[in-house]
């Protein structure tokens, strides 16, 4: 049974990085656009958008790394969050 295989938050997860990802393929796009006509204060924004969207995949994508290894692994965890904070 699907629903018991992927839970709606681990599909929620999945979903939002995909549609920012795709975030950052529109933005790319239009800031080229802008870029092409010369308007620097569009280009500027499709770009900060781009970098916020390309931040939101990159942190969904590990929140949802975290979240597999604490299903595979739970007792394994708390030792390498404790090692990624000391290495900051």
């Amino acid at each position: 049974m699907a629903s018991a295989i992927l839970k709606n938050k681990d599909y929620d997860l999945i979903s939002v990085i995909y549609h920012a990802s795709q975030g950052c393929e529109t933005a790319r796009q239009y800031a080229a656009d802008a870029e092409k006509e010369k308007d620097k204060e569009a280009a500027g924004f499709f770009n900060k958008a781009l970098e916020l969207n390309g931040q939101l995949v990159q942190t969904g994508k590990e929140f949802s790394s975290s979240v597999c290894e604490m299903q595979l692994h739970p007792r394994a965890l708390p030792t390498r969050l404790l090692e990624r904070l000391r290495d900051h």
